[in-house]
């Protein structure tokens, strides 16, 4: 699988942009009030695409592969430590800056913590994941190049993990590291939360992170979740021909159904010969 190398830039920028102009949001998301604004004189740090990409084809050659016959829910115990390294060496900065707390089997998933000047606002969480699904065995073979070579060939990066999710992973990191240095402050807290085992359900990871979250208190305003990819050529009929990026909004709820359902009397030892209605209702 590739990833064109413009979207960890895209990804980066939008983050920032949502971070500074505050798309933090209160109440609903029906009634949507913006909490924060960037400072005038705030100057976003130049990026440099070429360090960025170079940072996230590096995430790439680690087989982070995570397997939930493991106690631990990683298939390559060496592989996870060593990526979890490399991140804290890449981005310095957010390790050096922020609180970042090990949270989970053995600490392999990662709680990011960017305090806002405003404690009465609630904190804002973007999730992402380091894992990937492993290569079928004899399939190395049928790839353009291999799974974990991080190769970039005419603007894309090809390897697993290039679209589902370390691009996440990057942008967000890539994102914080820049306002960082341009020495921003958000009013609210932000929080990243990236986990080690979504791809075998994530009970370690990102259960660990939520309930760690609950036995503080933390209410969050909103969580942004990885999201879906970027359609390059639009989407038909309503946007052709340029890229279109799906953003999707849902709030937690419930919902209430009553059935009814009349039928013949009966008894289960002779039902139905098409069997029993109301089963087939469930």
């Amino acid at each position: 699988m590739a990833f064109r190398v413009v979207g960890i830039g895209l990804l980066g920028i939008l983050l920032a942009l949502a971070a500074q102009v505050g798309l933090l949001y209160k109440e609903s998301l029906s009634a949507l009030q913006a909490s924060q604004d960037a400072p005038a004189d705030y100057s976003c740090p130049k990026f440099d695409p070429d360090a960025a990409i170079s940072r996230f084809r590096h995430l790439i050659t680690f087989p982070s592969v995570s397997d939930v016959a493991d106690p631990l829910h990683t298939g390559d115990k060496q592989a996870l430590e060593a990526l979890l390294a490399a991140m804290e060496e890449q981005y310095a900065d957010v390790w050096a800056q922020l609180e970042v707390e090990k949270v989970g089997a053995n600490g392999y998933s990662r709680l990011v913590t960017w305090r806002g000047s405003d404690p009465s606002l609630e904190p804002v969480l973007f999730v992402s994941h380091y894992d990937v699904v492993p290569v079928t065995p004899g399939t190395e073979g049928d790839w353009r190049y291999p799974p974990f070579s991080g190769a970039l060939e005419e603007g894309y990066v090809w390897g697993r993990g290039t679209a589902d999710v370390k691009i996440g992973v990057a942008g967000l990191l890539e994102a914080v590291m820049g306002l960082l240095r341009g020495g921003w402050t958000p009013a609210r807290t932000v929080m990243l939360g990236l986990g080690h085992d979504e791809e075998v359900g994530g009970r370690l990871g990102a259960a660990k992170t939520a309930a760690l979250l609950a036995s503080r208190g933390v209410t969050l305003d909103i969580v942004v979740d990885e999201g879906g990819l970027v359609f390059e050529d639009g989407l038909k009929p309503f946007l052709p021909g340029r890229p279109v990026a799906m953003v999707a909004t849902a709030e937690k709820g419930y919902t209430m159904i009553q059935v009814t359902l009349r039928s013949a009397g009966g008894h289960s030892s002779i039902p139905p010969i098409d069997g029993s209605s109301v089963m087939r209702c469930i």
